[in-house]
C-alpha cells in the first residue's frame, strides 16, 4: 500500500513521463511533499522533476497497480463464468417448467400459460423453502 496521496501519485507519474511540474494550485502541496520525501528534485522555483528514488517508487506503484488490475480482471472472468452458469440454469428451469405445463395441460385441461403460472408459484415456494434449509 502506498504512503502517497492520489495527488502525489499523479504528480509522480506525470514527472516519470518526462514532465516538469510547477508547485502551483492543486499541485503545490503534492509537489512540495514529493520533494520533501526525496521523490522529486527542484530545478528552479517553478520546475520540479522526478528523482532516482521517485523512479524507483513509480516502478513499485506500477507493480501495485498491475496487481490490483490483475485481480479485477480475474474476478471479472470468474463473474462472467458464474453469470453464464446462472443463465444456463435459468434456461434449464424454463425448459422444465414449460414441459411441466404441457403435461399439466393434458391432465387438468388448464391452458399451458395457466399451468406455467401455477407451477411457477409452486416452484417459487419450494425454492424459498430450500434456501431456508428446508427439505
Amino acid at each position: 500500500m502506498s504512503d502517497l496521496t492520489s495527488d502525489e501519485e499523479a504528480c509522480l507519474l506525470i514527472m516519470a513521463e518526462g514532465g516538469f511540474l510547477a508547485p502551483i494550485g492543486r499541485w503545490e502541496k503534492p509537489v512540495y511533499e514529493l520533494a520533501r520525501k526525496g521523490l522529486a528534485t527542484r530545478k528552479d522555483p517553478l520546475n520540479y522533476i522526478i528523482s532516482g528514488a521517485g523512479r524507483e517508487r513509480v516502478a513499485q506503484l506500477e507493480k501495485e497497480h498491475d496487481a490490483v488490475f490483475g485481480g479485477l480482471i480475474e474476478r471479472c472472468g470468474v463473474m462472467e463464468v458464474t453469470q453464464k452458469r446462472i443463465i444456463d440454469f435459468a434456461e434449464q428451469a424454463a425448459q422444465l417448467l414449460a414441459a411441466a405445463a404441457l403435461a399439466s395441460e393434458k391432465v387438468t385441461g388448464d391452458s399451458s400459460e395457466a399451468a406455467v403460472r401455477k407451477w411457477s408459484d409452486e416452484i417459487y415456494q419450494r425454492a424459498c423453502q430450500l434456501l431456508r434449509g428446508g427439505r
